[in-house]
């Protein structure tokens, strides 16, 4: 695993009783790769992070006979990415059911080799002897995750674009006319960012003495609780969950905020 991947949930790969070797160069992996490697772990939205590319990352892996496992949990949207990271190379995808898909919070998909998803049901889920029954997914959610699959290849796409970008335009204007504030809406250009619409907002703390944090906290412990992502210099907010009329209030509570401060 690259050593700027690790991360909280990692641990469900150590309950396995695998043991995490970290890497930090290609030449690095390509020496860490033994008889003892079960399975090479990427997490899809760290890769600007660590020296190591995807695609020398499977390369290393396929070279070995090695599985590659991709954990993608966040990475919809693109929509593409259900089949294109698999068709990039990796053995096993896994979403998380809940995000952008909307389907269940406690469900997930794992895409791939079909056996090593054989393998991977056979260590879940009814068989009671295994490491992944503690982590049993109900039926309800097993159909409710079908059903949001469903729904979300066959939307629109370009028109959940096109709204979310209004959402945070909204936001933005929401904003015009405070001293000093700043608004800009953006797609993040770098590999393993949501392709999405997102709303960056400053200000000169000069002039409006309010730090991005003390904003967020402010609106996190506001009526109603909103939360946004403050950095040390800017603050931005996410449009892809957000239903429509929501950026109202959003927009509404956050000019308040800023206002109070100005």
């Amino acid at each position: 695993m690259v050593r700027e991947h690790r991360m909280g949930f990692d641990h469900a790969c150590r309950a396995t009783g695998a043991r995490i070797v970290e890497v930090e160069t290609p030449e690095q992996l390509g020496s860490a790769i033994n008889a003892n490697t079960a399975m090479l772990f990427w997490v899809n939205i760290s890769e600007p992070k660590g020296k190591i590319s995807a695609r020398e990352f499977l390369a290393a892996g396929k070279k070995a006979g090695i599985p590659v496992f991709n954990d993608a949990a966040a990475e919809l949207p693109p929509a593409h990415n259900l089949s294109s990271l698999v068709k990039q190379g990796f053995d096993l995808v896994g979403f998380s059911g809940g995000k952008s898909l909307r389907g269940p919070q406690s469900s997930g998909l794992l895409l791939g080799r079909a056996d090593l998803i054989e393998a991977a049901y056979l260590n879940n889920n009814p068989f009671a002897d295994t490491v992944g029954r503690t982590c049993k997914v109900g039926k309800e959610e097993i159909m409710g995750l079908l059903a949001a699959v469903e729904v979300f290849v066959k939307r629109d796409h370009e028109a959940d674009q096109n709204l979310w970008r209004s959402l945070m335009q909204s936001i933005a204007r929401d904003l015009q006319g405070i001293r000093s504030v700043k608004t800009e809406v953006y797609v993040p250009p770098y590999p393993g960012a949501h392709p999405v619409p997102y709303l960056r907002v400053t200000w000169d703390h000069g002039a409006l003495p309010l730090s991005y944090a003390e904003c967020a906290k402010k609106l996190r412990e506001g009526e109603p609780s909103i939360e946004v992502n403050a950095a040390g210099d800017e603050m931005t907010l996410a449009s892809y969950l957000l239903n429509p009329g929501e950026e109202r209030i959003v927009g509404w509570r956050l000019g308040q905020v800023l206002r109070a401060a100005a």
